[in-house]
Formats: structure tokens, C-alpha cells, sequence
């Protein structure tokens, strides 16, 4: 979690370079990361460090990849397959063929997706009458899935309806990430399906009991699980904002 020292630092950098005059008290979401960096003991600081990657070989057939970033996820993914492929060809059930993630469209992207973009939304306010932001949200957010996305919809209109008035995510969103994205709590889809644990007001509060029971409809939870999920899922946000406890006069979000 982000300290008070790691949010002066960002504040002080946006002040001394814009006229902001930016305080503890504007920020509203806090995020930190753990990567796993390769570097020998008593190496420089961790920005020195080399953003490079290995792949490593353990006991008999089993690996792991460490280093490397996001944005060269799938490079890394292909090395560490074409080395297991490689190294495991004797117990395959056939020959690996050329890897082809490189070609592989990621879910939901399309060619010229600017054209497609306005062609699904005009289509959405036609059919869904979902318009504006909404439409605009929803298929930048899923690309071509935002059909897969409205299925539900079609059973129980009520998923059309926004998780919270103006904003542009829907309920329906939510039962998509429980039923096809792997979301198996209500934190997943606030911080990690949808961006409303980071960018909306009081990082959703608002929307999540709703939200909790549109989960738990798809997930089977009972009345006590929902209300467990959103306990924890503020338990998350304080732990988000955990630096303003380190401040004289702290200020819970949603409190």
C-alpha cells in the first residue's frame, strides 16, 4: 500500500511542475505494485534495476519466469512455452506447432476498431437505447464482447440500469465478470473488472451493495456472504488509504 512519504513524493512532483497546489486531502485512490525484479543482493534501488527477464528451470518439469513488466507480457509468455514445448517434447501428445501469440487478437479487439466503435454504438442506442457515455463505456471497456456483456440483459433488464445514477458502468458488467471473467469477489470487479474502486466518487461505495448482489446471484452467496464481501471490499478501500492515517487530521473515504 501506498505510505504517506510515497504520496508527498508524487505530490511533490506534480506540484513543482505544475501550478496545482495539490494536498493529501485531493487524492482519492492510491495503488502500489510488487514486482518480481531480478537483482543480486545489495544491488542498487529497485529503479536501477534491470526491467529484463529469465526464464528458470526447477525440479523436473516445472518452471518460472521472473522479471520483465506488463507491457512485454506476452513476449514473456511465448519464451516460457516454447521453452517448456521445447524442453517437454518427449511427453507431448504431439508436436508443438509455431506460437502465434503474436497474431492472436486479444478478447474482444476488432480491426479498425474506430469504425467499429461508432458502428456499435449507434447500435446500442438503436437497440439497448443505451446512449452517450454508456454506449461509449461499454465498448471501449469490452470491444466486441459488449454483446456477451448484454446477454443477461436480455433475461433481466434490470442489468441495463447503471451500478450507481451517472455513472457509465452497468450492473450488467458485474454479472459478466462473475459469469465469464473469473471475478470471485466484489473487490475483483470494483479494483481490478471495472476502475470504480480507483476513479469514482468515494471509490464506489455507493454502488457496492448492489453490485454485491448482482455478484452474488451468479455466485450463489447468501445475504451473510454479500454483506461479508462488502465489509471486506471497505476494508480494501481504508487499506487503500491507509497514508492518511499517518496524516494529523485523517479522513476516511465514504465515512
Amino acid at each position: 500500500e501506498a505510505n504517506a512519504a510515497d504520496v508527498g513524493l508524487v505530490l511533490d512532483a506534480i506540484n513543482g511542475n505544475f501550478d496545482a497546489d495539490l494536498s493529501a486531502a485531493d487524492v482519492s485512490a492510491t495503488w502500489a505494485g510488487v514486482r518480481p525484479l531480478i537483482a543480486d543482493e545489495g544491488s542498487p534501488s529497485p529503479s536501477a534495476v534491470s526491467r529484463d527477464y529469465e526464464v528458470l528451470e526447477g525440479p523436473p518439469g516445472a518452471y518460472a519466469i521472473v522479471g520483465g513488466k506488463l507491457t512485454n507480457a506476452r513476449a514473456m509468455a511465448e519464451r516460457v512455452v516454447d521453452r517448456v514445448a521445447e524442453a517437454e517434447a518427449d511427453v507431448l501428445s504431439r508436436s508443438p506447432g509455431r506460437c502465434r501469440t503474436s497474431r492472436v487478437r486479444l478478447p474482444g479487439a476488432t480491426a479498425q476498431f474506430d469504425r467499429y466503435r461508432a458502428q456499435a454504438v449507434a447500435a446500442l442506442g438503436r437497440g439497448w437505447d443505451i446512449a452517450g457515455e454508456a454506449a461509449g463505456h461499454l465498448v471501449d471497456a469490452h470491444g466486441t464482447d459488449h454483446v456477451r456483456v448484454l446477454a443477461e440483459a436480455g433475461k433481466d433488464r434490470e442489468l441495463l440500469e447503471p451500478v450507481v445514477p451517472g455513472s457509465p458502468v452497468l450492473l450488467a458488467e458485474a454479472a459478466f465478470a462473475a459469469e465469464a471473467e473469473m471475478a470471485i469477489t466484489l473487490e475483483d470487479f470494483m479494483r481490478r473488472r471495472s476502475d470504480l474502486m480507483l476513479f469514482s466518487p468515494e471509490a464506489g461505495y455507493a454502488a457496492a451493495e448492489r453490485i454485491a448482489a448482482v455478484l452474488g446471484r451468479t455466485l450463489g452467496w447468501s445475504e451473510r456472504e454479500a454483506t461479508e464481501q462488502v465489509e471486506a471490499y471497505r476494508g480494501a478501500v481504508e487499506s487503500m488509504m491507509a497514508f492518511r492515517r499517518e496524516q494529523a487530521d485523517p479522513v476516511q473515504p465514504g465515512r
